[in-house]
Protein backbone atom coordinates (compact mmCIF):
# COMPACT_ATOMS: atom_id res chain seq x y z
CA UNK A 1 0.00 0.00 0.00
CA UNK A 2 1.17 3.35 -0.91
CA UNK A 3 0.13 6.40 1.24
CA UNK A 4 2.26 9.91 0.19
CA UNK A 5 1.93 12.05 2.87
CA UNK A 6 2.27 15.52 1.04
CA UNK A 7 2.97 16.70 -2.49
CA UNK A 8 6.83 16.41 -3.10
CA UNK A 9 7.68 20.18 -2.13
CA UNK A 10 4.89 21.21 -3.75
CA UNK A 11 4.88 18.96 -7.18
CA UNK A 12 2.81 15.98 -8.31
CA UNK A 13 3.92 12.33 -8.74
CA UNK A 14 0.82 11.19 -11.51
CA UNK A 15 -0.90 8.47 -10.14
CA UNK A 16 -0.08 8.53 -6.60
CA UNK A 17 -2.72 9.22 -3.96
CA UNK A 18 -2.65 11.86 -1.93
CA UNK A 19 -3.36 11.96 2.04
CA UNK A 20 -2.60 12.65 4.82
CA UNK A 21 -1.03 9.59 6.63
CA UNK A 22 -2.28 11.16 10.28
CA UNK A 23 -3.10 13.95 12.22
CA UNK A 24 -0.03 15.88 12.32
CA UNK A 25 -0.35 19.23 9.38
CA UNK A 26 2.44 18.46 6.80
CA UNK A 27 3.61 21.57 4.73
CA UNK A 28 5.88 21.12 1.71
CA UNK A 29 8.10 18.22 3.75
CA UNK A 30 8.99 15.91 0.92
CA UNK A 31 8.32 12.77 2.43
CA UNK A 32 6.43 9.51 1.04
CA UNK A 33 5.55 6.20 2.36
CA UNK A 34 4.97 2.58 1.05
CA UNK A 35 4.66 -0.20 3.40
CA UNK A 36 6.45 -3.10 2.24
CA UNK A 37 5.84 -6.63 3.31
CA UNK A 38 6.79 -8.10 6.44
CA UNK A 39 9.24 -10.95 5.71
CA UNK A 40 11.79 -8.56 3.86
CA UNK A 41 11.52 -6.52 7.70
CA UNK A 42 12.07 -9.75 9.58
CA UNK A 43 15.13 -10.89 7.09
CA UNK A 44 16.53 -7.15 7.25
CA UNK A 45 16.07 -7.21 11.46
CA UNK A 46 17.41 -10.61 12.14
CA UNK A 47 20.50 -9.66 10.32
CA UNK A 48 21.02 -6.54 12.39
CA UNK A 49 20.21 -8.70 15.44
CA UNK A 50 23.11 -11.36 14.72
CA UNK A 51 25.30 -8.81 13.89
CA UNK A 52 24.21 -6.51 16.34
CA UNK A 53 24.73 -9.26 19.24
CA UNK A 54 28.17 -9.92 17.42
CA UNK A 55 32.07 -8.96 18.60
CA UNK A 56 31.40 -6.61 15.30
CA UNK A 57 28.03 -5.29 16.15
CA UNK A 58 29.67 -1.93 17.62
CA UNK A 59 32.60 -0.27 16.69
CA UNK A 60 33.92 3.73 17.48
CA UNK A 61 35.09 5.97 14.73
CA UNK A 62 38.01 8.25 15.73
CA UNK A 63 35.76 10.80 15.89
CA UNK A 64 34.12 9.48 18.78
CA UNK A 65 30.78 8.81 17.05
CA UNK A 66 29.38 5.23 17.43
CA UNK A 67 28.56 2.90 14.68
CA UNK A 68 26.01 0.15 14.78
CA UNK A 69 26.78 -3.24 12.70
CA UNK A 70 29.42 -1.39 10.06
CA UNK A 71 29.35 -3.23 6.60
CA UNK A 72 26.18 -5.21 6.79
CA UNK A 73 24.65 -2.23 4.70
CA UNK A 74 26.03 -4.54 1.51
CA UNK A 75 23.85 -7.96 2.67
CA UNK A 76 21.70 -9.04 1.21
CA UNK A 77 19.15 -8.77 3.51
CA UNK A 78 19.46 -5.33 3.01
CA UNK A 79 19.47 -4.58 -0.30
CA UNK A 80 16.41 -6.76 -0.71
CA UNK A 81 14.96 -3.93 1.47
CA UNK A 82 15.58 -1.16 -1.78
CA UNK A 83 15.92 -3.66 -4.54
CA UNK A 84 13.51 -6.11 -3.70
CA UNK A 85 10.32 -3.86 -2.90
CA UNK A 86 8.91 -1.16 -4.63
CA UNK A 87 10.67 1.28 -2.97
CA UNK A 88 13.42 1.87 -6.22
CA UNK A 89 10.67 2.36 -8.30
CA UNK A 90 9.39 5.04 -6.22
CA UNK A 91 13.25 6.07 -5.84
CA UNK A 92 12.76 6.62 -9.81
CA UNK A 93 9.29 8.10 -9.66
CA UNK A 94 10.91 10.83 -8.20
CA UNK A 95 14.51 11.29 -9.60
CA UNK A 96 13.74 9.82 -13.11
CA UNK A 97 13.24 6.19 -14.71
CA UNK A 98 16.66 4.82 -15.43
CA UNK A 99 18.33 7.71 -13.85
CA UNK A 100 19.31 6.76 -10.04
CA UNK A 101 22.54 4.95 -9.89
CA UNK A 102 22.64 1.74 -7.94
CA UNK A 103 23.85 1.20 -4.40
CA UNK A 104 25.67 -1.31 -2.79
CA UNK A 105 25.20 0.17 0.89
CA UNK A 106 22.86 1.78 3.52
CA UNK A 107 23.21 2.85 6.74
CA UNK A 108 22.02 0.70 9.39
CA UNK A 109 20.52 3.60 12.52
CA UNK A 110 19.70 2.36 15.64
CA UNK A 111 18.89 4.78 18.27
CA UNK A 112 18.83 3.15 21.72
CA UNK A 113 16.21 4.21 24.46
CA UNK A 114 17.75 7.20 26.86
CA UNK A 115 16.73 6.38 30.48
CA UNK A 116 16.30 10.23 31.61
CA UNK A 117 14.17 10.44 28.78
CA UNK A 118 12.26 7.38 29.40
CA UNK A 119 11.67 8.51 32.88
CA UNK A 120 10.91 11.88 31.85
CA UNK A 121 8.05 10.76 29.67
CA UNK A 122 6.54 8.03 32.38
CA UNK A 123 6.27 11.23 35.19
CA UNK A 124 4.77 13.36 32.14
CA UNK A 125 2.23 10.56 30.65
CA UNK A 126 -1.26 12.15 32.02
CA UNK A 127 -0.09 15.66 30.32
CA UNK A 128 0.76 13.81 26.86
CA UNK A 129 2.86 16.34 25.88
CA UNK A 130 5.74 15.02 23.67
CA UNK A 131 9.46 16.29 24.04
CA UNK A 132 10.00 19.55 22.13
CA UNK A 133 12.45 19.41 19.45
CA UNK A 134 14.47 22.60 19.78
CA UNK A 135 14.71 24.94 16.77
CA UNK A 136 18.32 25.01 15.92
CA UNK A 137 18.40 20.70 16.78
CA UNK A 138 18.91 20.01 12.71
CA UNK A 139 21.17 19.65 10.12
CA UNK A 140 21.56 18.69 6.70
CA UNK A 141 24.05 16.12 5.35
CA UNK A 142 27.32 16.78 3.97
CA UNK A 143 28.22 20.44 4.76
CA UNK A 144 31.66 21.59 5.65
CA UNK A 145 33.36 17.65 3.97
CA UNK A 146 33.67 19.79 0.46
CA UNK A 147 30.66 17.46 -0.69
CA UNK A 148 28.08 20.00 0.22
CA UNK A 149 25.42 17.97 -1.66
CA UNK A 150 26.64 14.64 -1.11
CA UNK A 151 23.32 12.95 -2.52
CA UNK A 152 20.19 13.82 -4.41
CA UNK A 153 17.48 11.33 -2.56
CA UNK A 154 17.39 10.08 1.43
CA UNK A 155 15.32 7.06 1.52
CA UNK A 156 15.03 5.47 4.67
CA UNK A 157 13.22 2.09 5.91
CA UNK A 158 11.55 2.04 9.26
CA UNK A 159 12.13 -1.68 10.79
CA UNK A 160 10.46 -1.20 13.92
CA UNK A 161 7.19 0.69 15.49
CA UNK A 162 7.25 4.39 16.02
CA UNK A 163 3.45 4.97 16.23
CA UNK A 164 4.05 8.10 18.75
CA UNK A 165 6.22 10.76 19.20
CA UNK A 166 9.65 10.42 21.39
CA UNK A 167 10.09 7.03 20.02
CA UNK A 168 13.66 7.93 17.71
CA UNK A 169 11.64 9.01 15.02
CA UNK A 170 12.79 10.52 11.77
CA UNK A 171 11.95 14.12 12.66
CA UNK A 172 11.57 16.43 9.72
CA UNK A 173 10.83 20.24 9.48
CA UNK A 174 8.60 21.10 6.86
CA UNK A 175 9.29 23.33 4.59
CA UNK A 176 13.05 24.12 5.07
CA UNK A 177 14.60 22.76 1.72
CA UNK A 178 13.02 25.88 0.63
CA UNK A 179 13.88 28.21 3.28
CA UNK A 180 17.42 27.58 3.87
CA UNK A 181 18.46 26.69 0.20
CA UNK A 182 19.10 30.56 -0.66
CA UNK A 183 21.82 30.68 2.15
CA UNK A 184 24.04 27.34 0.97
CA UNK A 185 25.75 29.41 -1.52
CA UNK A 186 26.85 31.38 1.47
CA UNK A 187 27.82 28.32 3.59
CA UNK A 188 29.55 26.33 0.71
CA UNK A 189 31.52 29.88 -0.08
CA UNK A 190 33.04 29.46 3.50
CA UNK A 191 33.42 26.04 3.72
CA UNK A 192 31.18 26.33 7.00
CA UNK A 193 30.22 23.09 8.54
CA UNK A 194 26.97 24.78 10.65
CA UNK A 195 24.51 23.49 8.91
CA UNK A 196 25.70 19.74 9.62
CA UNK A 197 26.23 20.42 13.24
CA UNK A 198 22.51 19.53 15.13
CA UNK A 199 24.11 21.91 18.67
CA UNK A 200 24.99 24.66 17.06
CA UNK A 201 22.28 27.46 18.24
CA UNK A 202 23.38 29.96 16.02
CA UNK A 203 21.72 28.50 12.77
CA UNK A 204 18.36 29.50 11.44
CA UNK A 205 15.79 28.77 13.97
CA UNK A 206 13.43 26.31 12.28
CA UNK A 207 9.93 25.83 14.83
CA UNK A 208 7.81 23.68 13.10
CA UNK A 209 9.57 20.55 13.93
CA UNK A 210 7.13 16.74 12.97
CA UNK A 211 8.41 13.58 14.60
CA UNK A 212 6.95 11.06 11.68
CA UNK A 213 4.79 8.22 13.15
CA UNK A 214 5.61 4.76 11.46
CA UNK A 215 5.29 1.63 10.90
CA UNK A 216 7.41 -1.26 10.12
CA UNK A 217 7.96 -1.32 6.89
CA UNK A 218 7.67 2.08 5.96
CA UNK A 219 9.68 4.11 3.54
CA UNK A 220 10.41 7.78 4.01
CA UNK A 221 12.37 9.97 1.44
CA UNK A 222 13.34 12.50 1.87
CA UNK A 223 15.16 15.58 -0.13
CA UNK A 224 18.56 15.61 0.52
CA UNK A 225 18.05 19.44 1.99
CA UNK A 226 15.83 19.12 3.85
CA UNK A 227 16.76 19.58 7.26
CA UNK A 228 16.35 16.91 9.79
CA UNK A 229 17.03 14.59 12.82
CA UNK A 230 16.64 11.63 14.84
CA UNK A 231 14.10 12.25 17.25
CA UNK A 232 14.55 11.43 21.19
CA UNK A 233 13.92 7.89 22.36
CA UNK A 234 12.07 8.03 25.44
CA UNK A 235 10.11 4.63 24.74
CA UNK A 236 11.94 1.13 26.07
CA UNK A 237 12.75 -0.01 22.95
CA UNK A 238 15.67 0.50 20.22
CA UNK A 239 14.57 2.02 16.74
CA UNK A 240 15.48 0.43 13.83
CA UNK A 241 16.01 1.89 10.56
CA UNK A 242 18.03 2.15 7.14
CA UNK A 243 19.39 4.75 5.21
CA UNK A 244 20.02 4.50 1.07
CA UNK A 245 21.31 7.57 -0.30
CA UNK A 246 21.15 7.72 -3.80
CA UNK A 247 22.60 9.73 -6.57
CA UNK A 248 21.11 11.12 -9.72
CA UNK A 249 23.25 9.97 -12.82
CA UNK A 250 24.42 13.25 -13.35
CA UNK A 251 25.14 14.17 -9.81
CA UNK A 252 29.13 14.36 -9.97
CA UNK A 253 28.45 16.74 -13.05
CA UNK A 254 25.68 18.93 -11.43
CA UNK A 255 27.99 19.32 -8.14
CA UNK A 256 31.03 20.48 -10.41
CA UNK A 257 29.53 22.83 -12.52
CA UNK A 258 27.42 24.34 -9.55
CA UNK A 259 23.92 23.42 -10.50
CA UNK A 260 23.16 21.83 -7.09
CA UNK A 261 23.45 25.34 -5.60
CA UNK A 262 21.48 27.15 -8.54
CA UNK A 263 18.38 24.92 -9.18
CA UNK A 264 16.47 22.74 -5.88
CA UNK A 265 14.82 20.33 -8.24
CA UNK A 266 17.87 20.10 -10.93
CA UNK A 267 17.82 16.03 -10.08
CA UNK A 268 14.53 15.21 -9.55
CA UNK A 269 13.35 14.72 -13.33
CA UNK A 270 9.91 12.73 -12.31
CA UNK A 271 8.44 15.79 -10.86
CA UNK A 272 9.03 18.21 -13.88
Amino acid sequence: MLHWIEMFGGNTVSGWEHRLSHAAPLDSHAICFHRMNNAQVDAALVAINARLCSREGVSVDDDGSVKFCAGLGAAKEIQNLLYKSKAWTLAQSLIGRGRVNRVDHAQIALRPPVERLYNAKRNRISNGQPEMLPPSAWHIDGMGKDKHSPFTLLLGVTLSAVPEPDSGNFCVFPGSHKLLFPLLKDQVRRGSALFSTEGDSSKPQLHNGIQVLAAPGDVVMAHQKLAHRGGPNASAGIRYQVYFRLRHVHHEQYFQNGSLLEDLWIEYEGLR
